[in-house]
């Protein structure tokens, strides 16, 4: 009875050290799968950021009007820069410049038309840029061309990009077209 008593002791001793030993590495493979998820979420938070700059003014913080660059009685040349401002690449992406009907754009390259919906009061010009990696930017120069004597008008650009969701507005470029010479 003595021996057996014994052996039952030793025999849950060892079961006990197993046991401790077996809850220690669940613990270790927890604490590894944490880490591994609050990594992944860390890189899930990280997204692009596109911001417009004409020149070196960011859009979204201009305050008045933005001068051209060159201007004449029927046209304004603005430097336009996209950049990313965040710490993820931005793939695939689509911006846009969205002008009254009577206000052209050319610039190299060239935009894409947009599909204009009829009752719309703005036609889309269309930029695609492949890749933009954090803190990368792409450059163009853009000339909004208008009849003489044209009203004031605005430009509004937003972006896209599947890293994106919905579409980012990048700002509102207000054009004061100069008073005809005569």
């Amino acid at each position: 009875m003595d021996t057996s008593t014994a052996a039952t002791a030793s025999a849950m001793t060892a079961v006990s050290k197993s046991l401790q030993s077996l809850a220690d590495a669940q613990a270790a493979s927890l604490k590894i799968l944490q880490t591994e998820e609050a990594d992944r979420l860390a890189q899930l938070a990280k997204r692009p950021e596109l911001v417009l700059y004409v020149g070196h003014v960011p859009l979204p913080k201009a305050r008045g009007p933005l001068k051209p660059t060159q201007e004449t009685d029927t046209s304004a040349t603005f430097d336009i820069v996209l950049r990313n401002a965040g710490e993820a690449t931005a793939d695939k992406v689509i911006w846009r410049a969205l002008a009254p009907l009577d206000v052209n754009l050319f610039s190299n390259p060239m935009p894409t038309p947009g599909n204009d919906l009829p009752d719309r009061p703005v036609r889309a010009f269309l930029y695609f840029q492949d890749l933009i990696a954090p803190k990368g930017y792409t450059e163009v120069s853009i000339t909004f061309v208008f009849p003489r004597g044209h009203p004031p008008f605005r430009v509004t650009f937003n972006a896209s990009s599947p890293e994106i969701i919905g579409e980012t507005p990048l700002g509102v470029l207000p054009i004061t077209p100069r008073t005809p010479s005569h």
